[in-house]
């Protein structure tokens, strides 16, 4: 293996390398999945939000035991401004509309509201209403439902459950990075190879595998993907941070979308606000949407 030209990389002092507070949390954050994951969380986790608060989830077992049902009179149709369904060609979806409805039970008068999108009835017709035994405070009318939207309403979890396992995942790496950068040894490596991945077929992902000296006379691998695969070609000189103890747990460093800076005693330095807010976008606004929608919603 040919030797790495000086770099201030190769002057990194001896582990254990103190981090200061901004430079760990930038590097905790620079991963590109935590930026991806931090702001599609932010979008499809607000829209969840919303959604799940003005949805019927209760509905999947508060109406499976024994109901009682009498009749009520509408007495007002109102139309919530939200919709729903659509067809493909027309695109338009099915405006829902709150019934309010009010009736006589033991003696007492009850007022309730239901959401439909697909019944229409008028106000001060007579509709049949369905609750829980003893609790009209639950009352909805027969085919309709108690709230905005219905319990389908939880698929839409699943956008913000990839979200938050790309933001998790992200965070696992940085903070094995981060592990490394504080107590890895570094040694020069060289690019390998850069191949498509097997059974992918996105056309920028590419698996890159570099060679590097663990120890005198000792060659170790590391494989890692990039979506950016013009950063790596074979034969190319990089850094590899990696456990003395188990040199497969390594890193890349032109893998990370962080450049450590040293000083000129190979200590690693502060970096200043300014890079560091780089980061801190992504991250700050979905914890400000996931908040604004949890107070709206």
């Amino acid at each position: 293996m040919e030797p790495l030209a000086p770099t201030p990389l190769l002057a990194l002092a001896r582990p254990p390398r103190e981090v200061p507070f901004r430079t760990a949390l930038a590097l905790r954050l620079c991963e590109t999945m935590v930026q991806g994951g931090s702001a599609a969380l932010a979008v499809f986790g607000a829209v969840t939000i919303f959604l799940l608060a003005n949805a019927d989830i209760a509905s999947l077992w508060r109406y499976r035991g024994e109901l009682e049902r009498v009749e009520a009179r509408v007495t007002a149709v109102e139309d919530t401004g939200k919709g729903e369904g659509g067809g493909r060609r027309s695109g338009r979806s099915r405006p829902i509309q709150r019934f309010s409805f009010e009736f006589d039970h033991a003696g007492w008068r009850c007022r309730a509201t239901s959401y439909s999108s697909t019944l229409r009835v008028e106000p001060g017709a007579s509709v049949g209403v369905e609750f829980p035994r003893e609790q009209p405070e639950h009352a909805r009318i027969v085919g309709m439902r108690s709230d905005v939207f219905g319990p389908d309403a939880l698929l839409f979890l699943i956008a913000p459950a990839i979200a938050s396992f790309l933001l998790g995942w992200g965070l696992v790496r940085s903070s094995h990075a981060l592990r490394l950068v504080r107590t890895g040894s570094i040694a020069p490596g060289v690019v390998q190879s850069v191949d498509r991945r097997p059974g992918r077929k996105q056309r920028r992902s590419r698996q890159v595998c570099v060679e590097f000296e663990s120890e005198p006379g000792h060659n170790a691998f590391v494989e890692f993907s990039t979506s950016q695969p013009a950063r790596f070609f074979v034969g190319q000189h990089v850094h590899v941070l990696f456990d003395a103890r188990q040199s497969a747990r390594s890193r890349v460093v032109e893998d990370l979308s962080f450049e450590l800076p040293l000083d000129g005693r190979g200590r690693i330095a502060e970096v200043g606000f300014s890079r560091l807010a780089r980061y801190l976008v992504a991250p700050g606004l979905c914890v400000v949407a996931l908040l604004v929608a949890l107070v709206l919603a």
